[in-house]
């Protein structure tokens, strides 16, 4: 609880530059200010992040306490004169009070001030109670801990998170987070304090006995499980429960929680454990349960380093079978790639009895361009000419370096006609873009393409080439930049 200033102190302003949202319910007038964004009593419904209230008649002493109690957000209470004594029993911990007649810069003052500390008591990412503030909480109930007034702790772990955040990215990653921490509010009763602890690790904290800790962490598991998420991931999560009737070291209650929490990891994930059902299953089993609380932990992390090993196999694989197919400079299909899948796809083309074309682009007096500006400027056109074609073929279509400068597109059921409209846009793409040197000399840059539909004359990928790179040459003997036939 703050202790109120009751004079005005100049020059301490402590906010953020980002507006602070100030829900005003109170007869008191306010001043503008650069820092607040004040919205009026009768705004019920606008989010906000501090409330006024005010309280100068001793009549109204239930009316405000149950006011302050109701809040979510911390509230300033304007205080009359004839009211302070009455006033600090109304407010709470996150609240903070003032004088109604104290100059507006101390109000101002002790509004940003209590948006800072909750600010400080927050996970920066989930807005959920942060770590430091769990213990702080923690620590209290613990050392109030007995038979009437049980401490319980739910210590809960997403599965496989990590292997989440490599497959989508970090940002999906936070959004997941967040999500969960808004489905831990939104199931769990005000009897829980929720925090997140670290990574994708949360912990709730009850004055519930054993039993009722248990039902919520099972609701919980199950919400979690059949939850639908962004990218339509599904999730579980691995629970364990630790409750002590006496007082306690905060450090070894949660420390039994998570003992329990890799019980269930252990187990096979997406379960809830006690430290008492551990401890009785380790007794039943002639061990020590720290012996088994080791073994648990040697498991799951062998699990891990499994799991890592072979997320990381895959990636690497992966990425060899895109660098064996692709070419380096301009980053489309390389000619080894080409020259395997057209067989495959003039194959299907043949057995399926659908359209097949192929196309044969060269760029025009691309040996000048090398010669006059250099080898890195003919990198440069290669790459945006490449983008172009990309960016101008079909989804179903795909292009490969043919060799040099030449590409070739291979247009899957597609025929002559519908071959010939989107090269022929392609082509004035080409010519309508802006090609500079390396130096930032202008180019002009042009492309002949020559096109063939696979027919009773041509049942081969070698053929098709032929077919094709016959028309190609035509359209440079016919000037260039054009499409044969």
């Amino acid at each position: 609880m703050f202790i109120p200033d009751l004079i005005a102190v100049p020059g301490f302003m402590f906010c953020s530059k980002k507006l602070i949202r100030v829900h005003w319910c109170a007869d008191t007038p306010h001043s503008p200010s650069s820092r607040l964004q004040i919205t009026p009593c009768d705004s019920s419904s606008v989010a906000c992040d501090v409330r006024v209230l005010e309280f100068f008649d001793k009549k109204n002493v239930l009316k405000i306490r149950n006011a302050v109690a109701s809040q979510t957000t911390p509230v300033l209470l304007l205080v009359g004169n004839d009211c302070l004594h009455e006033a600090y029993s109304l407010i709470r911990e996150e609240d903070d009070l003032c004088l109604i007649d104290s100059p507006w810069n101390l109000i101002e003052h002790r509004l940003c001030r209590l948006h800072r500390n909750v600010a400080t008591r927050l996970d920066s990412l989930t807005a959920l109670r942060s770590r430091k503030e769990l213990i702080r909480h923690l620590g209290e109930c613990c050392a109030e801990a007995d038979a009437s007034r049980p401490v319980s702790v739910i210590f809960l772990d997403l599965d496989h998170f990590k292997a989440l955040n490599d497959q989508h990215g970090h940002a999906v990653g936070d959004n997941l987070l967040v999500e969960c921490g808004e489905l831990l509010n939104e199931y769990t009763s005000q009897d829980f304090f929720v925090a997140r602890f670290g990574g994708e690790e949360f912990v709730l904290v009850s004055r519930l006995d054993e039993e009722s800790t248990r039902r919520t962490a099972e609701h919980i598991r199950i919400t979690i499980a059949s939850h639908e998420f962004p990218c339509e991931i599904r999730m579980s999560t691995s629970i364990g429960i630790s409750t002590t009737e006496v007082s306690m070291d905060v450090s070894d209650l949660l420390s039994q929680a998570d003992e329990a929490l890799y019980a269930a990891k252990a187990g096979g994930r997406n379960l809830v454990y006690t430290w008492n059902q551990l401890k009785a299953e380790s007794s039943n089993a002639g061990e020590d349960v720290d012996v088994t609380g080791l073994e648990n932990r040697a498991r799951v992390f062998s699990e891990r380093v499994t799991s890592f090993i072979t997320r990381r196999s895959k990636k690497l694989i992966t990425g060899l079978k895109h660098e064996a197919s692709t070419d380096a400079l301009t980053q489309i299909y390389n000619r080894r790639y080409l020259d395997s899948q057209l067989s495959v796809e003039v194959a299907a083309a043949q057995r399926d009895a659908y359209p097949l074309c192929i196309a044969l682009i060269d760029v025009d007096h691309f040996g000048q361009v090398n010669k006059i500006h250099g080898w890195p400027t003919g990198d440069l056109v290669l790459r945006q000419v490449s983008s172009i074609i990309q960016s101008n073929i079909r989804k179903e279509d795909w292009v490969g370096r043919y060799g040099g400068e030449e590409f070739c597109v291979v247009f899957v059921d597609a025929t002559l006609s519908t071959a010939r409209s989107v090269l022929e846009r392609l082509r004035s793409a080409v010519q309508d873009s802006r090609f500079e040197s390396t130096d930032g000399v202008p180019l002009e840059v042009t492309i002949s393409i020559g096109v063939v539909e696979q027919d009773g004359a041509s049942t081969t990928p070698l053929q098709l080439l032929e077919h094709a790179s016959r028309q190609t040459l035509a359209a440079k003997n016919a000037g260039r930049n054009c499409l044969r036939p």
